[in-house]
């Protein structure tokens, strides 16, 4: 059986996706950090992540990446399946943010509950995007490589 190579480009793509979410990801923690961040700024900036994050999975999930990734090497099915479920719940995180910004509580703390909050899901979602970047190149190095 003749397994498809995934094309280099395509996962140059998610990995430039990559460094775009996480810089965009900095920037919002840049505000949250700023005393005179406003709600209505943050959650702007935070529906603009979640819009990313939106279109980044479906590249990911459906535009091929996994499923070229469980094509040429099927033994990492089962840390692609968590990966994906990571996905909907760093959306249900982003939504949890967003509606706490809807509400905040005051003037004075609604800023660095909000920002330990971002905080928790940056150190969650660095690592999540560095095991994708990590299964890109297993799977790319030992899966595909060894073809040539």
């Amino acid at each position: 059986m003749t397994t498809k190579k995934p094309l280099p480009t395509d996962f140059d793509q998610i990995k430039e996706e990559h460094h775009s979410l996480l810089h965009a990801v900095e920037s919002l923690r840049g505000l949250l950090r700023q005393p005179s961040a406003r709600p209505a700024a943050v959650a702007a900036m935070l529906l603009d992540l979640k819009d990313r994050l939106e279109l980044h999975f479906a590249h990911e999930e459906f535009g091929g990446y996994f499923s070229e990734v469980r094509d040429i090497a099927p033994r990492f099915s089962r840390q692609i399946d968590t990966l994906k479920q990571q996905h909907i719940e760093f959306l249900s995180t982003i939504d949890a943010i967003g509606e706490r910004l809807d509400r905040p509580s005051d003037s004075t703390t609604w800023r660095p509950a909000i920002a330990a909050d971002f905080d928790l899901f940056v150190d969650v979602f660095q690592r999540h995007e560095s095991e994708e970047n990590e299964l890109i190149q297993e799977a790319l190095q030992r899966d595909v490589g060894t073809e040539d």
